[in-house]
């Protein structure tokens, strides 16, 4: 999304994982840890580069990649706790460490940044008994880059696992 799909990758990607643990603090609110990876990357054939703010070029296939892994305290709070859909908001803030590169032949340009990271989260989980619910979310993963001429904002879909203990 933003400048991340505008200035470098704009191809969407299916690759990414996180792990997530919460602790309940009180009925409805829980706060947690985030760990995630997500992969983005992009092929562009017969392209031309201007390096060094235009005094220089290259041009040829180039492959990029971003790979970022978010590091982050959470807190969410369910709307309710009896139902057989349990709708969620939640709000993710740490840092993300990103590695970002561009190969062109022999040639690579490769920058290693580490971010404040925001996520805001929604999602609804839906108990299959006890103790184990399938839960669906987004989240929004803005990372505020200092020393790059932009800052990453993209949208990530989960479905996963949760077990209750």
């Amino acid at each position: 999304m933003g400048k991340l799909s505008n200035e470098f990758i704009n191809q969407m990607s299916w690759r990414g994982v996180s792990f997530e643990n919460r602790w309940g603090i009180k009925p409805k609110l829980s706060v947690g840890l985030l760990v995630g990876w997500q992969v983005f990357a992009q092929r562009l054939d017969n392209y031309t580069q201007e390096l060094d703010n235009g005094n220089a070029a290259i041009h040829g296939n180039q492959f990029r990649t971003i790979n970022t892994f978010p590091m982050q305290g959470t807190m969410h709070y369910t709307f309710t706790e009896t139902s057989n859909a349990l709708p969620w908001i939640g709000l993710g803030l740490g840092i993300a460490h990103s590695n970002q590169v561009v190969e062109v032949g022999f040639f690579e340009d490769k920058r290693t940044i580490t971010s404040f990271a925001i996520t805001p989260q929604a999602g609804i989980d839906f108990p299959l008994n006890r103790i184990s619910s399938i839960s669906l979310s987004t989240r929004y993963n803005y990372f505020l880059h200092s020393n790059q001429p932009f800052d990453y904002s993209f949208l990530v879909f989960s479905v996963g696992i949760k077990n209750r203990y």
